[in-house]
């Protein structure tokens, strides 16, 4: 027959248009597994992002995947395979979580503040003595991000100042997801909606994809108002003498609340938020510095002078 196998049949083309992979991966036990550990909207988010990333190995088309019976099996073996990574990331996140949840009962926070070798010095990322504390936070979070080439540029800055006032000064829930949102928009901007921006699973990383760091998200935002239940919060507002810093122009002042002895547990749930939610990396862009934002945030809360953790700090809370 040839070397060429003249006379044999070539397989005819397969294609698989989204919809048609998306049924093609419920059908799989992988996928019930994931659904059954998450949810389906996390399962349909993580082969959403398997398709995106299968469909770059076809860069001129997008909607579409072309295969033949061949090697449809290859395609099935690797979705299998991607979506047992995501599940156990997240099975492995969820363990984390709870562990940290145990760290913020038993007080964390007091290893950040009283233990110098947890914190870095304000001279390491820009920050004079006189700066607020709104400004030290803001420093750090750009001295902190790759983004940023952690360096501090003053209009970034000014942008986190304005971010962490905003969401302070109007009383948003630092535990709700879509208070993290905020943040993430006002301090990283929209993300062009192409297929970057749906992140597959990491190979040999510990953090799960956009599906999974989403589930993980919300997850952290329900288990963070444990804390509220079990351990006492801030007093209200009205029991509460108020001073205000001034952030980069009169426009915008930072509320924070007079030092409560034993009551404010803020610091605890601002080691929680940064933890969990740099483990959730829910984002295509930007984790650190919107989850490094929040914590600003709450940490303003806690009535404790802003302390910035190490890098070696935050790989104990995220477990990273």
């Amino acid at each position: 027959m040839g070397f060429f196998g003249r006379g044999r049949r070539r397989p005819a083309d397969v294609i698989l248009t989204p919809r048609e992979y998306l049924e093609m991966a419920r059908a799989m036990p992988e996928y019930r597994r994931l659904a059954q550990d998450s949810d389906q909207d996390c399962a349909d988010l993580t082969v959403a992002t398997i398709w995106g990333f299968e469909t770059r190995m076809t860069p001129h088309n997008l909607t579409q995947i072309t295969t033949n019976p061949a090697k449809e099996q290859s395609l099935k073996v690797q979705l299998a395979g991607r979506l047992t990574m995501e599940r156990n990331n997240i099975r492995r996140s969820i363990t984390h979580l709870n562990k940290l949840l145990i760290k913020a009962y038993t007080n964390t926070v007091v290893h950040l503040l009283t233990n110098p070798g947890n914190q870095i010095s304000p001279s390491q990322y820009s920050a004079q003595a006189s700066d607020s504390d709104i400004t030290k936070a803001a420093k750090w979070i750009c001295s902190s991000s790759n983004t940023y080439g952690m360096t501090v540029n003053r209009s970034d800055v000014t942008a986190i100042e304005r971010a962490i006032a905003n969401i302070l000064n109007r009383g948003y829930d630092l535990r709700r997801v879509e208070t993290l949102e905020l943040i993430h928009k006002a301090v990283v901007g929209s993300i062009p909606a192409n297929r970057t921006a749906l992140r597959a699973t990491p190979m040999g990383q510990n953090y799960c994809g956009i599906g999974g760091g989403s589930y993980l998200q919300a997850f952290a935002a329900h288990q963070s108002r444990r804390i509220k239940e079990t351990l006492p919060l801030p007093p209200t507002l009205s029991n509460l003498r108020q001073r205000f810093y001034p952030a980069t122009d009169s426009r915008y002042f930072l509320y924070v609340p007079e030092r409560q002895r034993h009551h404010n547990n803020w610091g605890n749930i601002a080691c929680y938020l940064l933890g969990a939610h740099l483990r959730a990396h829910a984002f295509a862009d930007g984790n650190g510095r919107a989850s490094r934002t929040l914590f600003a945030c709450a940490m303003l809360k806690s009535n404790f002078a802003f302390v910035a953790p190490t890098y070696a700090f935050e790989k104990e809370l995220s477990g990273l």
